[in-house]
């Protein structure tokens, strides 16, 4: 990626310089999808009810403002699904509406092995998760999975927290922290390969 196409992490939503960085990504993709069918991103949490919903509606928000949001299939499940067909939790929606992010048609789907297979980039929100979605994986599906904040450069921790038994507080920030991620991703054209 050029210099001037770098995606600013720090940079406000919607901003000029994440709107570009994204832009030169999608463009990127398009040259790369010439007769492929569109990739599918999965995130995946515990429940499927803050975390995964938060990443899913994140990076749909961020391809959308670049008018490549039909380029992707992108979702979320849970490994642990108690409440199948929820909608996210209310603390969630929340921090996510008040950044302009909507939620309002995903729902609590627990991770099947179809879905593993048929994902091209799985990104799992913790370890515990990880672990479990490589024990789920199908043969030779192991290197489509990774954990979220692996691909923020220089973090010092592994883990996106989990904010359900939290504040409304811990939602906003791990919303932020999965934002971070989301838009290290695309600036280092990690769903683009």
């Amino acid at each position: 990626m050029a210099a001037d196409d770098r995606l600013d992490i720090a940079g406000q939503r919607g901003g000029g310089a994440v709107v570009r960085g994204v832009a030169a990504a999608a463009s990127r993709l398009a040259g790369l999808m010439q007769g492929a069918g569109k990739p599918q991103i999965l995130f995946v949490c515990t429940e499927n009810l803050c975390r995964s919903p938060m990443a899913e509606g994140l990076l749909r928000y961020h391809l959308a403002q670049t008018g490549s949001g039909n380029s992707f299939k992108v979702g979320s499940a849970g490994t642990l699904v108690s409440r199948p067909r929820a909608r996210p939790d209310p603390r969630a929606i929340r921090a996510a509406a008040a950044a302009g992010v909507d939620l309002a048609r995903i729902r609590a789907s627990r991770v099947t092995e179809r879905m593993l297979a048929e994902s091209d980039f799985v990104f799992a929100m913790d370890r515990a998760n990880l672990h479990e979605l490589l024990k789920r994986s199908p043969n030779g599906h192991d290197n489509r999975i990774s954990l979220l904040l692996s691909h923020i450069p220089e973090i010092e921790f592994e883990d996106v927290p989990d904010p359900y038994y939290g504040s409304v507080r811990g939602f906003y920030e791990t919303f932020d922290l999965i934002e971070q991620a989301i838009l290290s991703i695309i600036a280092r054209g990690a769903i683009f390969k």
